[in-house]
């Protein structure tokens, strides 16, 4: 994903420091980004080792519930996705490909 394709603004902001501060002490090596893929939905994803002793589908419940304590309602409800990968599975996942090669139809615009 390009600089330019992807938009991050205050909110998308605030869910970065959020996770960087409670995730990224715990796992520094683990890498964030996040984008706003539309007016009101925005992409989270979390890469780290940790994650391989979880079943994918149980990853992510200790995460939302840190961003649905730390982050106002109005801010929490545009997480549209919150997709938690080992470095290993970034080849392999489909979801991965649409976070990195978003289409520009569908994804707001950086001004």
């Amino acid at each position: 994903m390009s600089a330019r394709s992807a938009t991050v603004d205050r909110d998308v902001q605030l869910v970065l420091s959020v996770l960087k501060r409670e995730f990224g002490k715990l796992h520094p090596q683990a890498k964030i980004h996040a984008y706003r893929r539309d007016p009101e939905i925005m992409w989270v994803r979390v890469v780290d080792m940790s994650f391989g002793k979880k079943d994918i589908t149980r990853r992510d419940a200790d995460l939302w519930d840190v961003l649905h304590r730390q982050l106002p309602d109005s801010v929490f409800v545009q997480i549209g996705l919150l997709m938690l990968l080992t470095p290993e599975e970034l080849e392999t996942s489909a979801m991965n490909y649409q976070f990195d090669h978003p289409s520009s139809d569908s994804m707001h615009e950086a001004v």
